[in-house]
């Protein structure tokens, strides 16, 4: 995968998450926006894998759409509960987290898609993480879940986001997280 011109590795640290490797990329005047590459270091269980398979086996589309004013349908709280697993700190959200205080969910989940991307189907996931105690929108994200051993008995989650402090940000850098998702070849 080529990285947007000019972007820079830089160092991120996040607090809780057990990773193998996360690789972070940044326009050089705005450490804010962030290319990641992360490996979570460890397979899903066999029955995640299974579950994340057959939803990667459906033909492309929207799988979850929120509605605003609405909540999310049985059939929705089920597939998004299925796939918590797979979502890993993006299942903390609003169609399995009702609560509204700071005990409330710090993702919202906007969309789910399947998508056959560049040969190869993948979840596309966007929505946005929100600071639980101020109840305010901190990060807004748009990213890739990639099943990286599709020949294995388990699989292993390969994740490629952007993430930006700002919804006009992540608009403004998502043609270039696109070109670089469009230069990926798989192995």
């Amino acid at each position: 995968m080529r990285l947007p011109p000019g972007w820079l590795e830089v160092t991120f640290e996040e607090e809780g998450m057990e990773i193998r490797a996360i690789r972070v990329f940044s326009p050089p005047d705005n450490h804010s926006v962030r290319l990641q590459l992360l490996n979570r270091g460890y397979p899903l269980a066999e029955e995640d894998t299974q579950i994340l398979r057959k939803t990667l086996s459906q033909s492309p589309k929207a799988i979850f759409e929120r509605k605003d004013g609405t909540k999310a349908t049985p059939t929705e709280v089920e597939l998004v509960s299925s796939l918590a697993e797979v979502l890993g700190n993006l299942a903390d959200n609003q169609v399995l987290n009702s609560e509204t205080d700071d005990l409330g969910p710090s993702f919202m989940l906007d969309r789910i898609d399947v998508l056959d991307w560049k040969g190869r189907k993948v979840l596309a996931v966007r929505g946005w993480f929100r600071d639980p105690e101020q109840d305010v929108r901190v990060n807004n994200y748009c990213g890739l879940f990639i099943d990286a051993t599709s020949g294995e008995p388990e699989a292993q989650i390969e994740e490629i986001f952007l993430e930006a402090p700002t919804e006009d940000l992540l608009i403004k850098y998502m043609p270039l997280f696109k070109a670089s998702l469009d230069s990926l070849v798989w192995r």
